[in-house]
């Protein structure tokens, strides 16, 4: 008589749902722990939306920059009591992104103090100063990660 019982056992069954629910186990830790792969996610998605807006920033102030010098030295104008940091002033509020809507996050401006609120988590907020003398960004603070 041949034994032709094919299948699998009751054993090998368990053992194989037993490793599964491990695997599962640890892809979910990963996704969502303390340093999970969703947590760094959000982290990163800030931390780009505030590198955006600083280079939004950054070429606003320059532009500003330039067309005050153009302005005062090359055309002569009297500057009167504006200096470069009301200029500067004036292109984040008024400039391309009116109000401080930038694309990525919001900006405002008060005295010589530049803070950037992301739009991915407005609880992050970064902040720059400025030299209202020459308008050169002296100093940026990010957040930090929790």
């Amino acid at each position: 008589m041949k034994n032709n019982d094919k299948g699998i056992t009751l054993v090998a069954l368990v053992i194989t749902i037993i490793v599964l629910l491990i695997l599962a186990g640890i892809t979910i830790a990963a996704l969502s722990g303390e340093n999970g792969i969703l947590k760094r996610a959000a982290q990163a998605r800030y931390e780009e939306q505030i590198g955006q807006t600083k280079d939004l920033i950054s070429m606003e102030v320059y532009d500003a920059a330039t067309e005050f010098y153009y302005d005062k030295y090359v055309n002569g104008t009297d500057m009167g009591d504006n200096t470069i940091g009301d200029a500067i002033k004036n292109a984040i509020t008024n400039g391309k992104y009116p109000s401080g809507k930038y694309p990525e996050a919001n900006v405002a401006i008060s005295g010589t103090s530049i803070t950037i609120t992301p739009q991915a988590d407005s609880s992050k907020v970064a902040t720059g100063t400025f030299n209202a003398t020459t308008g050169a960004i002296t100093s940026w603070v990010n957040p930090t990660a929790d």
